[in-house]
């Protein structure tokens, strides 16, 4: 099927409408996108990538934290 040659012309962006620093909270809009790709991500993800992505974000979410005595990286 040929791909369609319609154009869609876009508004410029105000200048100072893009934060990269401001949460995402405040943006429904990314939010909801962001919320999409991850439920199609989690549908497609195996046992172990799940296993792998937990402990990822749960190294992110809670640090480890030296005690006296221990080295660095152990």
């Amino acid at each position: 099927m040929p791909r369609s040659k319609r154009i869609v012309n876009l508004p410029e962006v105000e200048a100072g409408s893009y934060n990269p620093d401001r949460k995402l909270i405040k943006n429904t809009l990314l939010l909801n996108q962001v919320a999409h790709f991850q439920k199609i991500e989690r549908e497609s993800m195996t046992e172990g990538q799940a296993a792998e992505y937990i402990q990822r974000i749960t190294e992110l979410l809670h640090p480890r934290t030296i005690t006296a005595g221990e080295k660095q990286g152990e």
